[in-house]
């Protein structure tokens, strides 16, 4: 779901955060006098993005004062250029049929348009699904005659995820780009807009991409659908020695000579909406309900006020995602709600219980053997609700009621499920987790 559009004038943005947290600055070129009279437009000098940025860019133009003489251009107009990409996203057909004239060519190159979501959790999903697309592709082209370039919105604030699949795409752009950059390859998956997408919210989100990208006949194996996350040296060797003073702390040697084996929990009670997160408040009455019912040393990275013996807050050596992927890596157990955090649980095999408040949690960690979705309510007002605006009527609503389902949580339950999963993962004693009182 793309938008297309012209300009008028030369327009240079101000620096507005497209890119996460790396501000950038946008030109657009306007059409000549010479494109005017003949009525034909340059390529170079029409550009696309999704319909959400291209509304964004143009709203944020209007708010500087400045007149941003975007002029949009039908889809369907510009899909009838003779060399516009082929659109083979959601294929029925099986997946040779369905790239046979690529197969017999011998080569293809392959646009994908807000590759692989802008969102941290999804994309890391996307990712695995196009590794698992590539795979199979390259059993039918040479591998070096396969290009994938992906458009993203964000790609400063998704670079630690996509960085780490180089040799599954050649090149990466930032969008909004040029429609004769567009132009040059043979094939194109979009994923603009595609919360809008009838089947997306029908299936698990993995099953989704797979329906995008035309994989989703090849029945491909439960254990290629995991998440793999890698962080850096660096974060790895600081959070570690980070952790192991956390366990000389939580496990201090008595009188005797002998100490307790206490696991760490990693509890993290915010998400990029309020929708599906828990309140700091009610955080800290879930912290020590926590601490009383269990042998547990709780640590966090939220930035919670929060004093006992038994806790620690990680926030300040938390400052980017390979930070927390380390930190996920060496606790014994996590309680999280639905950011990206039982994502990066998956990817280390870390005993997790993650709570949904707005979607069925087999939508999105079906493939996680090791996490635990926990659904508040089946049928209620935030069933399916992925966000929610200042402006929404119904903010307020939405908001309060997500704190109160919060409220009905039992953390004993909770406890219980972590149990179970960590006996069968054999990463720590799941006796250990029922504290002598």
């Amino acid at each position: 779901m793309l938008t297309f559009w012209y300009c008028t004038e030369d327009v240079l943005t101000d620096p507005i955060g497209y890119s996460g947290s790396n501000p950038t600055r946008y030109s657009f070129s306007s059409i000549t006098e010479e494109d005017r009279k003949s009525g034909r437009i340059s390529f170079n000098k029409t550009y696309f993005s999704t319909s959400n940025d291209f509304t964004n860019h143009k709203n944020n133009l209007i708010k500087t004062g400045k007149n941003p003489s975007f002029q949009p251009i039908l889809a369907k107009d510009i899909e009838r250029i003779p060399n516009f990409p082929e659109r083979l996203g959601f294929s029925k057909k099986p997946f040779e049929e369905t790239f046979k004239k690529y197969i017999e060519e011998g080569e293809i190159s392959i646009a994908i348009t807000n590759a692989m979501s802008n969102a941290i959790g999804d994309h890391m999903i996307g990712m695995i699904a196009l590794r698992n697309f590539r795979e199979e592709l390259s059993k039918h082209i040479p591998d070096d005659k396969i290009t994938i370039n992906l458009f993203q919105l964000s790609p400063y604030k998704l670079r630690q995820i996509t960085e780490q699949w180089k040799g599954v795409w050649q090149n990466v752009f930032i969008m909004p780009s040029s429609l004769d950059v567009l132009l040059s390859h043979d094939v194109l998956f979009d994923l603009g807009g595609f919360l809008l997408y009838e089947s997306f919210d029908k299936q698990p989100l993995m099953s989704f991409f797979e329906e995008v990208l035309s994989i989703k006949s090849l029945n491909i194996d439960k254990d290629k659908k995991r998440i793999i996350y890698k962080p850096n040296d660096q974060s790895k060797k600081k959070i570690r020695s980070l952790m192991n003073i956390v366990r000389k702390k939580s496990n201090p040697v008595d009188e005797s000579g002998r100490s307790p084996d206490n696991p760490i929990l990693l509890y993290h009670n915010l998400s990029t909406t309020p929708l599906r997160s828990i309140p700091n408040s009610l955080a800290k009455k879930h912290i020590e309900e926590i601490l009383e019912n269990s042998n547990f040393f709780v640590v966090s990275a939220t930035g919670l006020d929060f004093e006992h013996e038994r806790f620690l807050n990680l926030n300040q050596y938390s400052s980017d995602l390979d930070d927390f992927a380390s930190i996920i890596s060496e606790v014994d157990a996590a309680i999280t709600v639905d950011p990206c955090a039982y994502h990066l649980a998956d990817a280390f095999s870390t005993p997790t219980v993650a709570i949904f408040s707005t979607i069925d949690p087999s939508k999105r960690c079906e493939n996680y053997p090791f996490v635990k979705g926990v659904l508040l309510e089946e049928n209620g007002i935030l069933k399916d609700c992925h966000k929610v605006e200042v402006h929404d009527p119904d903010a307020s609503e939405k908001i309060e009621h997500s704190k109160n389902l919060f409220k009905s949580l039992k953390i004993q339950d909770v406890l219980n499920d972590l149990s179970e999963l960590m006996g069968h993962s054999g990463k720590v004693n799941n006796n250990l987790l029922n504290k002598d009182v």
